[in-house]
């Protein structure tokens, strides 16, 4: 990775900143249910063969409510670190976790201490909280979501993009294939839900504002584009998640704002939920199970609550989708196109004692230059060669400098987070520089199908 990425990378975290709603059916926001049950907020949700609604809590606690909103069972997995995802089969309730440890790894000629992921723990449990079997899955980092496809285990890796499919029938779980290279995810959210046909899933791509559906591991279909129209998917990536009724028709989850969407089986017509207030705030998911006679429940993080959804429309007065803001990305100034000119061939050589003395030469020949910009310019130049050597200590105290030399500057009033975005930035470069020094090279198995 060149440098100037991190200057470009730098400046950018710094900015200153139809008729197709016809055939499908319509749905509305019924009940709420669990607010008294939940002391954690929920991070997913499973529905079973009886209609039975499962709710993993943050804390590894697992409850279980009927159609009507009744709560019918719970328990606590002790498991370390809690399950970040859960799956059904049967009489069965199969949570996941994300294995760590901590190694000193090279990161950038330096040496560090980082915790890295060593891969998935699965536990599985009966109705009753009983214990009944553990297992390793190898070949994943992290386990965002899980369900059963036919009889594969099939494993949803954010970190990874990727999904991992497991036989999980002899005595350790194996590898039988993967779907990668298609998926383009972030803020850590990933969700698929098994298709209607036999061996077939559907995926939401969160980063690429599509759904995807998938046989035999093989991409067949895909629709979404980002937009403001009913068929578009709005927002900084969307949609979160996604689940099926029987009919074929799929569902569609957006956050920020909350909005459900039904698209036929034909993927030409959609509607949205109504009577839904926000569930979420900010970049989160929004986990989504459907029962067997097309009931959609919503699991909601802020409210701590399971928002059940059925055929019909609110007779509430729907209030109007505030319209989403354009990023307002203020055109660079003469000034600033001199010195993105004059510094990058410079950080490509990695001298950032020149870079930044080529810069402030701009600058003050530039005396209209207005101080955000000027501010703007230092700030990623100062952290630049402290990204390069995974320092985050050195970045913050280059930080400091400068936020106490313009204590007027916009950005000095989100000092705060802006070292927390650094500091979550460079440990990410090590986590990532991490798994390409680490992962060995293995040969696909024969069984692997990838989808292009």
């Amino acid at each position: 990775m060149k440098t100037t990425t991190h200057v470009v990378g730098a400046l950018a975290l710094f900015t200153l900143s139809s008729p197709l709603f016809a055939d499908a059916p319509a749905y509305k926001a019924d009940i709420s249910f669990g607010q008294d049950d939940m002391k954690a907020p929920p991070v997913c949700i499973a529905s079973d063969a009886k209609d039975l609604i499962h709710v993993l809590l943050g804390d590894g606690t697992v409850l279980t409510y009927d159609a009507s909103g009744k709560k019918t069972g719970g328990f606590k997995a002790e498991m370390t670190p809690a399950p970040t995802t859960m799956t059904v089969s049967g009489d069965r309730i199969y949570l996941f976790n994300t294995l760590r440890e901590q190694k000193e790894v090279e990161f950038r000629g330096k040496k560090v201490k980082r915790l890295v992921s060593s891969g998935v723990g699965c536990a599985v449990f009966d109705a009753a909280g009983a214990k009944t079997g553990q297992m390793k899955l190898s070949e994943v980092a992290t386990a965002t979501d899980a369900h059963f496809i036919g009889k594969e285990l099939a494993v949803g890796d954010c970190e990874r993009s990727q999904i991992v499919f497991y036989d999980v029938s002899g005595a350790e779980p194996k590898v039988s294939r993967k779907i990668t290279k298609v998926f383009r995810l972030c803020c850590g959210i990933f969700d698929f839900c098994p298709g209607q046909e036999p061996d077939s899933l559907i995926a939401a791509n969160l980063g690429a504002f599509k759904v995807q559906t998938f046989k035999a591991g093989e991409k067949t279909a895909e629709f979404g584009a980002r937009g403001e129209k009913p068929e578009e998917f709005r927002g900084c990536c969307n949609p979160v998640n996604v689940a099926t009724l029987t009919d074929g028709s799929i569902v569609t989850v957006e956050k920020d704002p909350t909005r459900v969407k039904i698209f036929d089986k034909d993927h030409k017509t959609c509607t949205k939920v109504t009577g839904l207030t926000e569930l979420v705030q900010g970049c989160s998911t929004i986990p989504v199970a459907v029962d067997s006679k097309g009931a959609i429940y919503l699991a909601s993080d802020t409210k701590k609550c399971v928002v059940k959804c059925v055929p019909g429309v609110s007779d509430k007065p729907e209030p109007p989708e505030p319209k989403e803001e354009a990023v307002q990305i203020p055109e660079m100034s003469p000034a600033m196109k001199e010195i993105m000119e004059k510094v990058s061939p410079l950080i490509d050589a990695k001298d950032f004692d020149k870079a930044r003395k080529a810069a402030e030469e701009v600058m003050k020949a530039h005396p209209e230059m207005a101080e955000d910009e000027k501010v703007q310019v230092l700030l990623g130049l100062s952290i630049s060669p402290f990204m390069e050597k995974g320092d985050a200590d050195g970045a913050i105290k280059a930080l400091d400098e400068i936020f106490k030399a313009h204590p007027n500057a916009t950005l000095s009033k989100n000092a705060d987070q802006i070292k927390e975005s650094i500091r979550q930035a460079i440990e990410q470069m090590a986590d990532q520089g991490e798994d390409e020094d680490s992962e060995p090279e293995q040969e696909p198995a024969p069984a692997e199908k990838k989808a292009e």
